[in-house]
């Protein structure tokens, strides 16, 4: 899949200036079928009535939108995506001009000014000279820049008309912050089958694949190919106190300016501590370089030559329980002190060792999803009875247990500590009438499948004037954002019905 190369064909960018445009537009919205595609002149790429997307603009919405994007069908969405937002826009400039609107000279001049790349960083006022200065570099016109005053004046106008507040009847607005202090408190249950019981039941059902023969192959095949997982060097557990310096490997902070010789001492003084008695975790957690295990008292976890140093590693292989600290060892990371905690054996596991676990590996996905969809099916069942006693007796065999939401739910609920977005509960929230009563079906959070039923329902506290004030405003957005929303989408109809629309299919072909 290829776009024309003329349509991301290096240009002199006008990036500067299309976010000042597009704040002062209405977010456009993505759509499909924007009229019938007809020729156009090459240096445009679509029309909406007298106004032309130019193919400038287009690479320069686009610019905003791609950052980089390889992936051809990526890229090729990213293009129709931006074309419709600047139809979008040249919709509301068409409509403001139908109406009459008419844009003066002083308007844009208004504009200019107040563009951010054009105003001074100290006086945060238009610059003249900073102006100038740019119109020289050739990157943009004065007719231009002019032209884009002139449509992102006209397209904030109509934006503006179609924002209009939509006043919410009093009665309608009591009713809606009644139900919005309506509080809900709630307990849930998790439907997931116990970590025992799905263990028990993979367990048994890895033990019957791999005794059957007709397996052997398929089981011998994952052993090769993971043998690395069932084998393991001798190992040792250790603390360590490293004292880095400058020049040595990834030294920071402190030690970028500590020599060698300084590092020695310092490394010197920590054994000394060690060795008179005091705590060595509590020495590697105040005298240590290495961050991560300054901050677990020293501790490395378990350590052999493939995962640290070569002098460490021999250093600590051969330290005992009787002999557990090393001496002060010189490596590329600085000056370090072990102590021996813990060591284990290698380990080489056979494949008659590791055949049930490596059956286990594919089995236990399944079996859980097979008993989490037992499960789910029978609480399911259970809901839709809507009666207290059938979904307690399938709680119960499944030893599934209620909890308690501790802050009430509102419908103005985002986010419940317990379970996360409450938007899966909130769409059902209101059909929770007396207590005991449960939301009919399973509630998806975040792929925890999980049942509400309600503990209580109560009207909270009336609110203040202030937080009245604040949700009357509220309202009304909303009701202005879904009135201009539908407007967008009437005069998008009526434009395409109209075939008004139109866009250069030659030069954004996909091939």
């Amino acid at each position: 899949m290829r776009l024309s190369s003329r349509l991301f064909s290096s240009v002199t960018t006008k990036s500067l200036f299309v976010g000042s445009i597009v704040v002062m537009a209405v977010g456009a919205f993505a759509f499909t079928g924007v009229g019938q595609l007809s020729p156009l002149d090459p240096n445009t790429a679509a029309s909406v009535g007298n106004q032309q997307v130019t193919m400038r603009q287009l690479q320069e919405a686009l610019q905003q939108m791609d950052r980089g994007e390889q992936d051809p069908a990526r890229r090729a969405a990213n293009v129709q995506n931006a074309l419709n937002q600047l139809v979008q826009q040249k919709i509301l400039v068409e409509e403001a001009e139908r109406l009459g609107w008419k844009t003066t000279d002083v308007e844009v001049a208004d504009w200019i000014r107040r563009i951010p790349s054009f105003q001074n960083k100290d006086t945060k006022k238009f610059d003249r000279e900073i102006y100038r200065k740019f119109m020289k570099s050739g990157q943009f016109t004065e007719l231009e820049l002019y032209k884009q005053g002139r449509e992102a004046i006209g397209q904030g106008k109509y934006a503006a008309l179609i924002g209009l507040p939509d006043v919410t009847p009093a009665k309608l607005a009591e009713e809606r912050a009644k139900r919005d202090r309506e509080e809900f408190m709630v307990e849930y249950a998790e439907v997931a089958p116990k970590d025992d019981e799905v263990k028990k039941t993979a367990q048994a059902e890895a033990q019957t694949f791999a005794a059957d023969a007709k397996n052997e192959a398929e089981l011998k095949k994952a052993y090769d190919a993971s043998k690395a997982d069932f084998s393991r060097k001798a190992q040792v557990r250790v603390q360590s106190i490293l004292v880095a310096f400058k020049g040595a490997t990834r030294a920071q902070g402190a030690a970028l300016n500590r020599t060698e010789d300084d590092a020695r001492k310092l490394a010197e003084q920590a054994a000394t501590r060690v060795k008179s008695g005091e705590d060595f975790g509590k020495v590697a957690s105040e005298v240590n370089d290495d961050a991560n295990a300054k901050a677990a008292k020293g501790d490395l976890g378990w350590i052999d030559e493939s995962n640290i140093d070569p002098d460490t590693a021999k250093a600590a292989a051969a330290l005992t329980p009787a002999a557990p600290v090393s001496s002060i060892l010189k490596t590329p990371f600085g000056f370090r002190i072990v102590r021996l905690t813990d060591s284990r054996p290698a380990v080489e596991k056979s494949f008659a060792e590791v055949k049930v676990e490596l059956a286990l590996r594919n089995i236990a996905p399944a079996t859980k999803a097979k008993l989490s969809s037992a499960m789910e099916k029978d609480v399911q069942d259970a809901l839709v009875k809507g009666e207290k006693a059938p979904l307690e007796a399938v709680l119960a065999k499944y030893g599934l247990a209620w909890k308690r939401v501790e802050k009430p739910v509102t419908v103005n609920s985002r986010f419940l500590e317990e379970l996360g977005l409450a938007d899966p509960l909130l769409q059902d929230l209101f059909t929770l009438k007396a207590p005991g009563d449960a939301v009919k079906r399973v509630l998806d959070f975040s792929g925890r499948r999980i049942i509400v039923r309600l503990v209580s329902r109560g009207q909270g506290k009336a609110p203040d004037e202030k937080q009245a004030a604040l949700t009357e405003r509220g309202e009304t957005f909303r009701s202005s954002q879904l009135f201009a929303s539908n407007a967008q989408k009437t005069l998008l109809d009526m434009y395409t019905r109209d075939k008004e629309i139109k866009r250069n299919d030659q030069l954004l072909r996909v091939e």
